[in-house]
């Protein structure tokens, strides 16, 4: 049940995004702090919610510039997401992966989908480095990234 609740959020913040609401990255990021999961979980599934869209036009794509416009709050909440000691390293891109693990898929899906242009955002950079040595570097999450 909230896997689907987690996909409906993501179809329509999609959908209104360059329109009526312009703050849903803002108002989803909001949910970080009681539901993880289930946040990370909607900005993963948003990238896929934009398949509508042909793929030659995905990048400039009006609902496209207005997620990446909100991109800098995506990325400094995913670097703001620690690894939890004793994780596991394996992912399924669903709502059972760690809060970690949902943030970094989601940086790499809006990244390869979206163009969102990861190296140039302030201490992304400094925290990847951190965390492939930090064990992680073997991790499905890491190797996409």
């Amino acid at each position: 049940a909230k896997q689907r609740l987690v996909l409906a959020i993501a179809a329509i913040a999609v959908h209104l995004c360059a329109q009526s609401w312009q703050t849903a990255i803002d108002d989803i990021l909001t949910m970080l702090g009681q539901q993880p999961k289930c946040t990370w979980g909607i900005l993963l599934a948003i990238p896929e919610q934009l398949s509508d869209v042909v793929h030659t036009y995905l990048k400039t794509d009006k609902r496209t510039q207005a997620l990446l416009a909100k991109g800098d709050l995506v990325v400094a909440a995913a670097l703001a997401q620690p690894p939890m000691s004793g994780e596991s390293h394996t992912t399924t891109g669903t709502l059972s992966d760690s809060p970690f693990s949902l943030a970094l898929q989601t940086l790499t899906q809006w990244s390869k989908v979206m163009g969102l242009p990861l190296l140039e955002q302030q201490g992304f950079a400094d925290i990847l480095g951190n965390t492939l040595t930090s064990g992680w570097s073997s991790s499905v999450c890491m190797l996409e990234l």
